[in-house]
């Protein structure tokens, strides 16, 4: 059996319209799974939130420290690659 991470919350994870990455796109997966009756091979579980230590074992503090930032401003990492506020 195929583990999945999923929760409703990833759906708040949205670049908006012109943007491929949609949060809807991660809720319309799931129900696809349904669709094509392939559901039942996937064990879905809730993601944890990492911690802080956690995440500084494949980060650097300056990079978190930016990610934290940019969590409260907004903004981005990189052309592609936002960071929105919360």
């Amino acid at each position: 059996m195929a583990v999945l991470l999923y929760s409703k919350e990833l759906t708040e994870y949205d670049f908006g319209v012109s943007h491929p990455f949609r949060g809807e796109r991660f809720a319309r997966f799931v129900e696809m799974l349904d669709v094509y009756g392939i559901k039942r091979y996937f064990e879905i579980l809730r993601p944890k939130t990492a911690d802080k230590e956690m995440v500084a074992l494949v980060h650097t503090p300056e990079y978190i420290e930016l990610v934290e930032h940019l969590d409260k401003v907004g903004g981005s990492l990189s052309p592609d690659t936002y960071v929105h506020p919360g």
